[in-house]
């Protein structure tokens, strides 16, 4: 799945599922527990990388569909430089970041096991 992002009047699809974070990690150098505490890891370069990691998937999973053909051919630099021509671009691309990554609180737990009662907990002898 992937959300269309508008950045400069022209539609981008982005993605950040698992490959665009596997593509991210390796990129930036960062471990799967440094990618849970990206706060402290997300300097300008790598806000770069994860966008145009982003952006690289969003577009495979967009010509898998049928809606986009070609190569996807944008280097980061050239991501840099989208963001540099729409200044809201970088916070629309970063709440579709934020929907897929999960915060701590919010993974879907398992349902508790039921518990099993005796006869003498139901209350027969």
């Amino acid at each position: 799945m992937y959300t269309n992002v508008t950045i400069d009047g022209t539609d981008y699809p982005v993605s950040f599922g698992m490959n665009a974070l596997a593509k991210f990690t390796r990129n930036a150098g960062l471990s799967l527990k440094e990618l849970g505490n990206l706060d402290e890891h997300l300097d300008l370069e790598n806000t770069l990388i994860l966008v145009w990691c982003g952006l690289a998937d969003g577009f495979r999973k967009a010509r898998k569909d049928g809606a986009a053909t070609g190569q996807f051919t944008l280097a980061v630099e050239d991501v840099g430089d989208l963001l540099d021509q729409d200044s809201e671009a970088l916070s629309r691309i970063m709440d579709v970041f934020n929907v897929a990554m999960p915060e701590p609180g919010n993974v879907k737990k398992q349902a508790p096991k039921k518990r099993r009662t005796t006869k003498k907990q139901a209350g027969q002898s």
